[in-house]
């Protein structure tokens, strides 16, 4: 018979052995479409290839994470101008189509990681975060993330992961006949009209060393002039 001390020291890692892992992946990949209508701008771009969501949580407490990469050697480069009225950056992740409902999970705080390179001068702040797993009625799962950005500023970064712990509790099951993602920006500004912008979210070879060196000086001279303005 096991003695109660020992018994705490194990529970830690029988519940960990129970704790099931399940990573949906895709490499957005896809050039950049630009969409402009009277005064809105879209630039997107899409995951060529991804896996969809592939499994049974019923009975078993699981980490799901969902993450969007860059090709390798790449990564995703974003950039908005100082006189537009407004940008909205979204990363979404939709898979799976539901081969057993029971019930819905939605977690409204997953943890969310996105890996900037070091020279990226400015940082997300995501002002919306879900992770979403179909209750009645829905057919499919995924994550969302959506960030006001900064005008005038650059974002650099290859990853984006979010990560959640599904209840044993969820009893959906799902398969992966259905995959999309993307990462997109939308632009507010009248003059789209009569002078539509170029594509502001790309994705770009990452720096050698020396030019990274160069790239980074450049940028904090341009952030020091607005600083300065």
């Amino acid at each position: 018979m096991l003695q109660p001390c020992l018994l705490a020291g194990l529970l830690p890692l029988l519940t960990a052995a129970a704790q099931a892992q399940v990573v949906v992946s895709a490499t957005v990949d896809r050039e950049s479409i630009v969409q402009v209508d009277t005064t809105t701008f879209v630039s997107t771009l899409s995951a060529r290839t991804g896996d969809g969501l592939d499994a049974d949580f019923g009975g078993v407490s699981t980490e799901l994470t969902f993450e969007l990469v860059a090709p390798e050697g790449e990564l995703f480069e974003i950039t908005t101008q100082s006189n537009w009225n407004s940008a909205t950056l979204r990363i979404e992740y939709s898979t799976g189509a539901i081969n057993r409902n029971a019930g819905s999970f939605i977690d409204t705080a997953p943890a969310v990681d996105i890996n900037y390179l070091a020279d990226s001068p400015d940082t997300l702040a995501p002002n919306f975060q879900r992770v979403n797993l179909s209750g009645p009625g829905g057919d499919a799962a995924g994550a969302l993330l959506e960030a006001d950005l900064e005008l005038g500023a650059t974002y650099r970064f290859d990853r984006v992961t979010f990560t959640t712990v599904v209840p044993s509790t969820f009893g959906g099951s799902f398969d992966n006949r259905f995959r999309f993602a993307r990462i997109f920006m939308e632009i507010d500004g009248d003059f789209f009209a009569v002078d539509p912008p170029g594509e502001f979210i790309e994705v770009t070879p990452v720096p050698e060393p020396a030019t990274a060196g160069l790239l980074l000086l450049g940028l904090g001279a341009c952030a020091l002039r607005r600083r300065r303005r």
